[in-house]
Protein backbone atom coordinates (compact mmCIF):
# COMPACT_ATOMS: atom_id res chain seq x y z
CA UNK A 1 0.00 0.00 0.00
CA UNK A 2 1.29 3.80 -0.86
CA UNK A 3 0.80 6.37 2.14
CA UNK A 4 -1.69 7.75 0.51
CA UNK A 5 -3.79 4.91 0.49
CA UNK A 6 -2.42 3.67 4.34
CA UNK A 7 -3.86 7.49 5.37
CA UNK A 8 -7.47 7.31 3.52
CA UNK A 9 -7.43 3.91 5.23
CA UNK A 10 -6.77 5.51 8.33
CA UNK A 11 -9.51 8.28 7.78
CA UNK A 12 -12.06 5.72 6.87
CA UNK A 13 -11.03 3.81 10.08
CA UNK A 14 -11.37 6.87 12.11
CA UNK A 15 -14.55 8.04 10.88
CA UNK A 16 -16.14 4.63 11.47
CA UNK A 17 -14.95 4.65 14.84
CA UNK A 18 -16.59 8.13 15.35
CA UNK A 19 -19.73 6.92 13.77
CA UNK A 20 -20.06 4.01 16.32
CA UNK A 21 -19.27 5.81 19.20
CA UNK A 22 -21.47 8.52 18.94
CA UNK A 23 -23.85 7.44 21.29
CA UNK A 24 -21.11 6.81 23.86
CA UNK A 25 -19.89 10.27 23.20
CA UNK A 26 -23.06 11.58 24.07
CA UNK A 27 -23.35 9.93 26.60
CA UNK A 28 -20.26 11.07 28.12
CA UNK A 29 -20.73 14.78 27.00
CA UNK A 30 -23.66 14.97 29.89
CA UNK A 31 -21.56 14.46 32.82
CA UNK A 32 -20.18 18.04 32.04
CA UNK A 33 -21.92 21.02 32.71
CA UNK A 34 -22.48 24.08 30.38
CA UNK A 35 -23.85 27.42 30.14
CA UNK A 36 -27.35 25.92 28.81
CA UNK A 37 -27.24 22.73 30.58
CA UNK A 38 -27.20 24.59 33.90
CA UNK A 39 -30.15 26.91 32.53
CA UNK A 40 -31.89 23.64 31.63
CA UNK A 41 -31.36 22.31 35.13
CA UNK A 42 -32.85 25.18 36.69
CA UNK A 43 -35.80 25.74 34.58
CA UNK A 44 -36.38 22.09 35.65
CA UNK A 45 -35.96 22.26 38.82
CA UNK A 46 -38.31 25.81 38.72
CA UNK A 47 -40.70 23.20 37.22
CA UNK A 48 -41.39 21.00 39.38
CA UNK A 49 -41.63 23.89 42.02
CA UNK A 50 -44.53 25.36 40.27
CA UNK A 51 -46.05 21.90 39.80
CA UNK A 52 -45.53 21.27 43.39
CA UNK A 53 -47.07 24.92 43.98
CA UNK A 54 -44.15 25.62 46.58
CA UNK A 55 -41.79 28.51 45.83
CA UNK A 56 -38.06 27.62 45.95
CA UNK A 57 -34.72 29.97 45.94
CA UNK A 58 -31.20 28.65 45.12
CA UNK A 59 -29.82 29.03 48.19
CA UNK A 60 -26.01 27.64 46.93
CA UNK A 61 -24.39 26.15 43.96
CA UNK A 62 -21.22 24.17 44.57
CA UNK A 63 -19.12 22.18 42.92
CA UNK A 64 -17.54 18.73 44.39
CA UNK A 65 -15.52 16.31 42.35
CA UNK A 66 -18.82 13.80 41.79
CA UNK A 67 -21.29 16.80 40.43
CA UNK A 68 -22.44 19.78 41.45
CA UNK A 69 -24.39 20.59 45.37
CA UNK A 70 -27.64 22.46 44.44
CA UNK A 71 -28.60 23.65 48.42
CA UNK A 72 -32.69 24.72 47.97
CA UNK A 73 -34.84 26.61 50.48
CA UNK A 74 -38.73 26.42 50.67
CA UNK A 75 -41.64 26.81 52.60
CA UNK A 76 -45.12 25.62 52.16
CA UNK A 77 -47.68 23.20 53.50
CA UNK A 78 -46.47 19.42 54.10
CA UNK A 79 -48.70 18.64 51.23
CA UNK A 80 -46.51 21.01 48.69
CA UNK A 81 -43.18 19.71 49.94
CA UNK A 82 -44.02 16.19 50.05
CA UNK A 83 -45.26 16.74 46.52
CA UNK A 84 -42.05 18.55 45.62
CA UNK A 85 -39.52 16.01 47.48
CA UNK A 86 -40.95 13.45 46.11
CA UNK A 87 -40.85 14.91 42.45
CA UNK A 88 -37.36 16.50 42.83
CA UNK A 89 -35.45 13.04 42.37
CA UNK A 90 -37.01 12.68 39.20
CA UNK A 91 -36.41 15.71 37.29
CA UNK A 92 -34.32 15.72 33.91
CA UNK A 93 -30.73 14.99 35.58
CA UNK A 94 -29.34 12.09 37.46
CA UNK A 95 -29.17 13.25 40.98
CA UNK A 96 -29.15 12.13 44.39
CA UNK A 97 -30.56 13.91 47.52
CA UNK A 98 -27.62 14.57 50.07
CA UNK A 99 -29.43 16.06 52.87
CA UNK A 100 -32.78 17.15 53.97
CA UNK A 101 -33.67 19.33 56.60
CA UNK A 102 -37.33 20.29 58.06
CA UNK A 103 -38.88 22.40 60.37
CA UNK A 104 -42.70 23.09 61.35
CA UNK A 105 -43.53 26.39 61.58
CA UNK A 106 -46.87 27.32 63.32
CA UNK A 107 -48.18 30.82 62.90
CA UNK A 108 -50.87 32.71 65.22
CA UNK A 109 -53.40 34.45 62.81
CA UNK A 110 -54.86 38.24 63.69
CA UNK A 111 -57.96 35.63 64.52
CA UNK A 112 -56.28 33.87 66.72
CA UNK A 113 -56.45 30.59 64.85
CA UNK A 114 -52.83 28.77 64.41
CA UNK A 115 -51.39 28.04 60.96
CA UNK A 116 -48.86 25.57 60.06
CA UNK A 117 -46.12 25.81 57.28
CA UNK A 118 -42.35 23.97 56.90
CA UNK A 119 -39.33 25.34 55.99
CA UNK A 120 -36.79 23.56 54.35
CA UNK A 121 -33.65 23.12 52.68
CA UNK A 122 -32.71 20.14 50.83
CA UNK A 123 -29.26 19.97 49.44
CA UNK A 124 -29.01 17.91 46.04
CA UNK A 125 -25.97 16.61 44.38
CA UNK A 126 -26.25 16.51 40.39
CA UNK A 127 -24.15 13.77 38.67
CA UNK A 128 -25.35 14.58 35.22
CA UNK A 129 -27.01 17.39 33.19
CA UNK A 130 -28.55 15.73 30.59
CA UNK A 131 -32.15 13.87 30.19
CA UNK A 132 -32.30 10.51 31.68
Amino acid sequence: LSVYDTRQFSVASLRSIVTKTETEQTQLASYFYNEDSMVKLVESIEALSREAKLPVDFADLKTEKNGLIISLNFEGSWLAVNDFLAKLPHGPYVSQMQSIDLRERVIETEGGAKQTTWLGQVELLVLSFEAK
